[in-house]
């Protein structure tokens, strides 16, 4: 019976400890246009934060918020293009498998099989990251003030500016900006002994450690400032967690509080705080300014705020509590209302969005169905890939792969397995590798079960492995490239090429061994087995007991 597999997708390379992002009371860049949609199913279109239409039904799919006056859209295969926000939007640059919004005036992109570049407004190439320090760059997952934060082939974080400067080396397990010019960092040091984690550093843009956060008192810390000076904490007690704040020296400002379960969105010296499931405002030094009593609540801009009742339905207040216009009715929303200038784009109704000013009085006539569009782009991964340096790296050698070979016991193949794969003892066990943020899979066949029960208890056997079948199945690797690598390979190894009919081609390494290549429409698989297992390979049965 065939094992299932557990999808792989790419991601962003996380700390080891949840951060939470807060929503503050102003954008640093102002945001002047919204995608907005006019009817179900419907193309998409563009209004000034003024209610005025500047193109309608343009894009199929949905636009980003426009920042710098580009925006960003999914075309048909799912890549993306920037357009500028004009009565007729123009195309910059090319296609890009991952791009950032253009907060700064030059943002970072990967183009299809290529490595990250520095662009400008125009689409023109200002930079290519191709390695930093001798090492690979894979990531850029920041942007802050002309710097980016980027991450290298050691998973380590550092920050470099737009013209490639080093600011701070790739010495950390995390980095963060926070704001202000400050940073949030973990260094990839040791634990000394006795110690379970790592502190966090509160430093500024010269990687100068200002501050420390005690991660032996403390579960978690945030990643954003609030009144531009404290941090928030959080610590468990058993399984409900009490929050407060930090200053950036690292010394407490707010005493971790049964009262606060969560800190959220903030302006100035104010934050939204919960208390069980209901949502309140705080001020830093602990005073309640609106007891928690809203099911949701969070700042839109200033000191406005959006509050929900049980039911979900919405109205505009002040940091008093105080109603602002008439309407009180808003529909709970995802993305969250912000203002933006004067106005917010809000929902009165189930598909019926419209503009309020900061006095909640709706601005012109027009409705719109659907707001919000893309969401943001806050990272990007190196699309750089040569299939015949991933062959090489994963060691593929003629009596084994990655290290492992035909006479590997089950002990020593079974420690591989990762939590990808189901835990088992029967005959396969498999494991997964990272090459250029691409998900490579291999699997393990086995001559016998990995384990067998021995007076009650579970034992490893002397099964040893029958076959490697590696799997290039991330949807970014490229099928003609890496099936033209594999055959490379298959002759490398191989001494005779074997007649097959199918999908595949086989080669004679030894007296006991095949190397095989299966192409499919949008996957490789290859294969070392023992002559035993070759039939197996070629009826898609290893699974089968």
């Amino acid at each position: 019976m065939k094992r299932k597999r557990i999808p792989m997708k790419v991601k962003n390379i996380l700390p080891l400890f949840a951060l939470m992002l807060l929503a503050s009371c102003g954008e640093k860049k102002e945001i002047t246009h919204l995608p907005v949609q006019s009817e179900q199913e419907g193309r998409w279109g563009m209004v000034t934060t003024d209610g005025e239409v500047v193109f309608e039904d343009k894009f199929e799919n949905a636009p980003s918020v426009p920042r710098n006056e580009r925006f960003l859209v999914q075309n048909k295969e799912e890549l993306f293009e920037f357009y500028t926000v004009e009565k007729e939007p123009r195309k910059i640059g090319t296609v890009y498998r991952t791009a950032m919004d253009f907060v700064n005036e030059v943002t970072a992109v990967a183009e299809p099989d290529s490595v990250i570049k520095l662009i400008d407004k125009d689409g023109d190439v200002v930079l290519r990251l191709d390695q930093i320090n001798d090492k690979d760059v894979e990531q850029v997952t920041e942007v802050y003030d002309g710097a980016f934060i980027y991450a290298d082939e050691t998973e380590a974080y550092g920050c470099i500016d737009t013209k490639g400067k080093v600011l701070i080396p790739a010495e950390y397990e995390f980095l963060s900006f926070l704001g202000d010019g400050y940073l949030l960092g973990k260094p990839k040091t040791l634990l000394p002994e006795g110690e379970r984690r790592n502190p966090y550093w509160i430093m500024n843009l010269k990687g100068e450690k200002l501050g420390e956060v005690n991660m032996m008192k403390y579960d978690g810390v945030g990643s954003e400032l609030i009144d531009g000076k404290y941090l928030q904490v959080y610590a468990y007690d058993g399984e409900v967690p009490k929050y407060g704040l930090i200053a950036l020296d690292g010394t407490e400002k707010l005493p971790l509080s049964e009262a606060i379960s969560n800190i959220q969105s903030s302006c100035k010296d104010m934050f939204v705080f919960s208390s069980g499931e209901l949502y309140g405002l705080m001020n830093v030094e602990g005073e309640v300014l609106i007891p928690a009593k809203y099911k949701h609540l969070y700042f839109m801009s200033g000191e406005r705020l959006m509050a929900f009742d049980e039911e979900y339905h919405g109205k505009i207040i002040d940091v008093e509590d105080n109603q602002i216009g008439t309407y009180g009715n808003y529909v709970h929303l995802y993305p969250e209302s912000k203002y933006y200038g004067n106005n917010a784009l809000v929902p009165i109704a189930d598909n019926q969005w419209t503009f309020v000013n900061k006095e909640g009085i709706e601005v012109g006539e027009r409705h719109w169905y659907q707001a919000g569009g893309l969401g943001y782009q806050n990272f990007v991964e190196n699309d750089y890939c040569d299939p015949k340096e991933l062959f090489e790296w994963l060691k593929v050698r003629e009596n084994g792969i990655d290290g492992l070979t035909f006479s590997s016991m089950s002990e020593e193949v079974q420690a591989r397995e990762t939590d990808i794969f189901y835990d088992n003892i029967g005959k396969n066990t498999g494991f997964r590798k990272k090459y250029r943020n691409r998900d490579i899979l291999v699997d393990i066949y086995m001559s016998g079960n990995l384990k067998a029960r021995r007076g009650g208890v579970w034992k490893h056997t002397n099964a040893t492995p029958i076959c490697f079948e590696v799997s290039f199945i991330d949807d970014r690797i490229d099928v003609p490239s890496c099936w033209k690598a594999a055959q490379e390979m298959l002759q490398k190894l191989g001494k005779k090429k074997v007649e097959v009919s199918g999908p595949f081609e086989v080669y004679q390494v030894n007296e006991d061994t095949y190397a095989v290549a299966k192409r499919g429409p949008e996957s490789v698989y290859f294969y070392l087995c023992k002559a035993s297992a070759l039939k197996k390979v070629l009826n898609d049965d290893l699974y089968e007991e």
